[in-house]
């Protein structure tokens, strides 16, 4: 049996001073990417541009490969500036949660020190799948997002 040093940081955790006694870094990726409340995938991609930079950087000071051991959106345009909140902030849009999903493979499946995406809330037990508001489930296009990138290992789009 094999154990693994994890501390899942909030993305706003700034301060971490001993991510080098740990494994990887585990990050819950709840990034702002806009506060347009645009849902379109090369904004989005854009959104991450600096994130992508800042966790580069960690990577680059630590020695340690990240992964985001939660991330997810729901299906609401306004979504993108605090993906953290499960009540809608815009219009019902599950394209844009699919957006979402695609925007995030689109940036960090190249990236080497990248290890993978928790999602939340997609769970492989049906019965545990449904939450109090249901706002934060995978709607169907994003399902397929996931299927996609999860079966053939290439972009969507």
């Amino acid at each position: 049996m094999c154990s693994s040093d994890l501390y899942q940081a909030n993305h706003s955790e700034t301060n971490i001073t001993w991510w080098d006694a740990l494994d990887v870094m585990d990050i819950s990726a709840y990034y702002p990417l806009n506060t347009t409340g645009s849902d379109r995938v090369r904004d989005l991609i854009s959104g991450w541009s600096h994130w992508r930079s800042a966790l580069s950087s960690l990577h680059r000071k630590y020695h340690r490969d990240i992964m985001f051991g939660e991330l997810g959106y729901t299906p609401y345009t306004g979504t993108f500036a605090q993906p953290w909140v499960i009540e809608p902030l815009g219009s019902y849009s599950p394209m844009a949660q699919a957006n979402g999903y695609t925007a995030a493979f689109d940036v960090w499946y190249p990236v080497t020190f990248f290890k993978g995406f928790g999602w939340w809330y997609v769970s492989s037990n049906p019965a545990l799948r449904g939450t109090p508001s249901g706002n934060d489930e995978p709607r169907a296009p994003a399902l397929k997002v996931l299927s996609h990138w999860y079966q053939n290992k290439k972009p969507a789009g």
